[in-house]
């Protein structure tokens, strides 16, 4: 019953995100919802491996995306909420991302590894420290939840996802990268 409710809620509010059709949402968006796209991956990685200069860093962050990726087919599978409706009349919006879309929604695979990048970063900056000073640090943190925000946000205004899809990714994907 409780969980119904939540499901009612989450959807409606994700609706609002997924009726919303701005250019200059659209703008800002674009990049966040498409960096953990297959196509891209390669870039967080090399970000990593240039800003630690170490093997065993980028090695930690690869595999955290493989399992990240079968932490999400599993639970994907299991879950099994389909993705949200794609409003194809809404002019700033493209089907470009819901076309390579198949699988199930819950959770949001580009949230946890966006979850996995930020929390990488930071222990990069703050053990690897060759690039940040100690005042840069203070300001990374806040910078690294906007960027998991942003992506959230990207993955629910391009009707991929529903909003608890991102909570959940984002709470596994920490899960992932602080415990392991």
């Amino acid at each position: 019953m409780m969980l119904n409710w939540l499901d009612k809620c989450d959807k409606r509010l994700s609706d609002f995100f997924h009726h919303l059709d701005n250019r200059i949402a659209t703008f800002i968006l674009h990049p966040f919802a498409l960096m953990f796209n297959p196509s891209f991956i390669i870039v967080p990685i090399c970000v990593v491996y240039a800003l630690s200069r170490s093997k065993i860093m980028t090695s930690f962050y690869i595999f955290c995306i493989l399992l990240s990726l079968l932490m999400t087919l599993i639970t994907k599978k299991a879950l099994n909420r389909n993705r949200p409706q794609f409003y194809g009349h809404l002019k700033y919006k493209t089907p470009m991302f819901r076309s390579k879309e198949k699988n199930c929604s819950l959770p949001s695979g580009d949230s946890i590894q966006a979850t996995n990048f930020a929390l990488t970063l930071f222990f990069v900056a703050e053990n690897y420290n060759t690039y940040f000073s100690e005042q840069s640090l203070t300001c990374l943190l806040p910078s690294m939840i906007l960027f998991v925000i942003l992506v959230m946000l990207g993955r629910v205004y391009f009707m991929c996802h529903y909003i608890l899809d991102t909570v959940l990714g984002v709470i596994m994907g920490y899960g992932l990268t602080v415990f392991l």
